[in-house]
């Protein structure tokens, strides 16, 4: 097994450097969870709006009243994926 030794002149960068890595995993783990609500935000409203919708608007505009939750889904991926 090998040892590794660590020059203290340069324990600081090191340090340094793992808590930049923590700050950045820490950024992204945010960035991500903002972008899960921002797609459920977008999910909700969309289900919202079409529930709001008759059956007869709903078919005007293709959509069975089953197919809204789906549609939701998809309508929030494709908005999460196009920022």
């Amino acid at each position: 097994m090998a040892t590794h030794v660590i020059d203290p002149r340069r324990a600081d960068l090191l340090a340094g450097r793992a808590q930049s890595v923590t700050a950045r995993g820490l950024g992204a783990l945010f960035a991500s969870l903002n972008d899960w609500l921002a797609e459920r935000r977008h999910y909700r409203t969309t289900v919202a709006e079409l529930s709001a919708l008759t059956d007869q608007q709903l078919a005007d505009v293709g959509v069975l009243p089953g197919e809204i939750h789906a549609i939701a889904r998809q309508l929030a991926r494709q908005a999460r994926a196009g920022r």
